[in-house]
């Protein structure tokens, strides 16, 4: 496992959370079975407009997100105080 990743085991796999740079900023999540399957879970990535977009798999036997999330820049930018 490389620098950019970090693995939880559980009784069925590994949860595994990757940073990747190319294309665009982002971190998935999967699932890595024992037996060599590998289910997505989620993506968030990061927008050059400064958005941040999340996905989610909820059907484990889709390649195609079931829902979507998006941030805007200026709310998280906002000030709080």
């Amino acid at each position: 496992m490389n620098e950019k990743q970090f693995a939880i085991d559980t009784p069925i796999g590994k949860i595994i959370a990757e940073g990747i740079t190319e294309p665009y900023p982002e971190i998935v999540i999967y699932l890595k079975r024992n037996d060599g399957e590998t289910i997505n879970l989620s993506s968030i990535n990061y927008e050059s407009c400064g958005d941040i977009e999340s996905y989610l798999w909820m059907d484990v036997f889709s390649d195609e997100y079931t829902n979507h999330k998006s941030w805007p820049f200026e709310d998280l930018t906002a000030d709080f105080s």
